[in-house]
Formats: C-alpha cells, structure tokens, sequence
C-alpha cells in the first residue's frame, strides 16, 4: 500500500505538472529545458544525498547500469518533448500512457510472469484511458509517432529502474541519473540548439515546477515506489497521471469533464484496483540489470 501511494503521488505531480511542458517550450528548446530541469532536479536532491548513508554496495556515477538508465531516461524525456511540438496534449497523455500495455509486453520477452489481475488491470487501465483523453477522432501525425517511440522508452525505462531499485538505494539511484541525463542534454543542447537566455525568463516559473517537482520528487518518489512495486503494477498506478492531469485543468482551469472522460476516468480506477486483487507483487523473475562487481584484487 505505501508503495503504490508513493506511485500514485508521482503520477498526481506529473499530472499537474503536464501543462508546464508545454509552456516552457515558448521560451526554450527542447534540449535545453531537458537539460535544465534534469540538473536541477539532481542539485536538489544533493542535500538529501549527501545526508543518506552508504550503501552496502555503492555504485558511481560512471558505473554502466547508471549510464544505460540516464540514457534511457534521456532518449524517453527528448522524444517526448519533440513530439510535443507536433501533437495535441490529448493526444499526447493518450499516447505517452500506452507504456501501461507495453510494460507486460516486454516483461514477457524477459520472462515475466504476470498475474491474470495484472493484465485485466492493463486492459481496463488502457482502455480507460483512450476514453479520457481522446474525445474527437482519433489519428496518427508525425508527432504522435515520435510520442508513441517515446512511450516504448518509457517502458523500457520502467523495466530497468524497478530492477536496480530492488538493488540499490533508490534516492541516490534518482540522483545519479538525472545528472546522467542533465550532462547528455547540455550537451545536445549546446551542439544542436542557439541558446537565447533572454527568452528564458518568461518561462522560469514551470522551468522551476518541472525541475523541482516533477523531476526532483516526482521521479524519486518513482524510484522509491518501484523497490517495493512490480514493473507492470508501476506502469498502471503511473497510467492515473492522464487523470490527475484532467482533475488538474478542472482545479486550475475551470476546465469540465464529459460522461465520456469520467467513464476512462473510471475505468483506470478498476484497471488498479483489479491489479491488486489476490496480492500486489507479482511473481516476477527478471534480471535486467544484474549487479557489477568490481574484480576481485
């Protein structure tokens, strides 16, 4: 139960937090806002770090599981974001949540054994969501495409973070991968994008709400929550950040929502709910990141 609160609180700041994205890319590219956001969420987290102890088996930020995840991480963040720039947010939260069905799917390629709860839970979960948030015909752009690869990424970054959370202290795991992910896109930024500083005053504010909340916390809270969760449950506690994304516009923006959109809504509350019936932990066996051991010597 504490891990799946810790989950849907992660999902509920991503949630809120969609509308920022988008704003924030009025006064900076993409590149770029990744790159800040990601290196101040890892500057944030650096007191809480430092103040944790040890592990029994430290990793350092060069070691290879902590790359290949801020690179995952990296690749997922970048799509995401460029597809911003060609779809609707509908279509977007829509496409982006679909990892909630491609999560057990590549569990299956690794060998996982789901529960019969979990993929009804999927499907009512997948489901619900295409009612929640596409309301008017539904077609594929360009962008949706750069989206959806996105939303594979996504999952792939699910499978790896739930199996190296079970393994190493989950907060400085958070850390390191964001500055994985801060130094990649600095990069990129720098090589593919013309840097206009003065822009990006008008658009602090979510700069500042993406980086503090929806990295800092939102994807530690992930990480916490997923030494404790499986990967498929993860993807479907996660899935609910379409609905407090609409909860959101409702609180913020006076927005309503339609019998259609209430009924995803709910369908997505089934969909966690019947992926907890008979127990919350699957039986899954994966070893997608085994641990790396120094030479003996």
């Amino acid at each position: 139960m504490q891990a799946n609160l810790i989950l849907l609180l992660a999902a509920m700041i991503w949630g809120a937090g969609f509308a920022a994205q988008h704003a924030a890319m009025e006064g900076m590219g993409p590149l770029t806002f990744t790159a800040i956001r990601f290196l101040l969420g890892w500057a944030v987290l650096q007191p809480i770090v430092r103040r944790r102890k040890p592990s029994s088996n430290p990793i350092a930020p060069s070691s290879k599981p902590v790359w290949i995840l801020g690179l995952v991480l990296f690749a997922g963040a970048l799509f995401q974001q460029y597809g911003l720039l060609f779809t609707t947010a509908a279509k977007a939260g829509f496409l982006t949540g679909l990892y909630v069905v491609f999560v057990p799917l590549l569990g299956l390629l690794l060998k996982h054994k789901l529960k019969r709860n979990t993929w009804l839970g999927t499907g009512f979960a997948a489901l619900g969501l295409y009612f929640l948030s596409v309301t008017d015909s539904f077609s594929l752009a360009p962008g949706d495409g750069l989206i959806l690869i996105g939303a594979v990424i996504w999952a792939v970054h699910v499978l790896l973070l739930g199996n190296l959370a079970a393994k190493r202290d989950p907060v400085r795991l958070a850390s390191q991968q964001f500055l994985v992910v801060g130094v990649l896109a600095s990069l990129a930024a720098v090589l593919f994008e013309t840097q206009t500083p003065s822009t990006w005053l008008d658009v602090w504010p979510w700069v500042l709400y993406s980086g503090v909340f929806a990295v800092a916390v939102a994807f530690t809270l992930q990480a916490v929550g997923q030494a404790k969760a499986s990967p498929a449950h993860c993807a479907i506690l996660l899935s609910f950040e379409a609905v407090f994304a609409a909860l959101a516009g409702i609180a913020l923006l006076g927005e309503s929502l339609s019998l259609r959109e209430i009924g995803g809504g709910s369908l997505m509350f089934l969909g966690i709910v019947v992926s907890q019936l008979g127990g919350s932990k699957d039986p899954e066996a994966h070893d997608l990141a085994p641990e790396i051991h120094p030479p003996a010597g």
